[in-house]
């Protein structure tokens, strides 16, 4: 049995990935401040690893809470919701204004 390529449905697919990484991107652009003033209003209290990963978790849970069932099924099945959770963790780690609060915390 030969398995055919949907285009429409690959190009589809594909816009919905560049849709998710493109609000990856301004979501860390636009938070990094937010992150870095909790990391030094936390200090002490939390790891700055596990504030970045509770304000990335509710960054997800926000941008995702009004789609559809079967777009939450799409973006958990492909692997995009691990993806854009990594991307937006190693983006606020690898941002300057967050780099030099956890160094204030440390």
């Amino acid at each position: 049995m030969e398995k055919t390529i949907n285009l429409a449905e690959l190009k589809n697919q594909k816009q919905k990935e560049n849709e998710f990484i493109r609000f990856v991107e301004g979501c860390t652009e636009s938070n990094k401040e937010f992150i870095a003033d909790n990391i030094i209003k936390f200090k002490g209290q939390y790891d700055s690893n596990y504030i970045i990963d509770i304000y990335t978790d509710q960054m997800l849970s926000m941008a995702l809470e009004s789609k559809d069932k079967d777009y939450l099924l799409e973006v958990i099945s492909n692997g995009n919701l691990f993806k854009a959770k990594q991307l937006l963790v190693n983006g606020f780690k690898s941002d300057f204004t967050v780099r030099q609060a956890i160094t204030k915390v440390v």
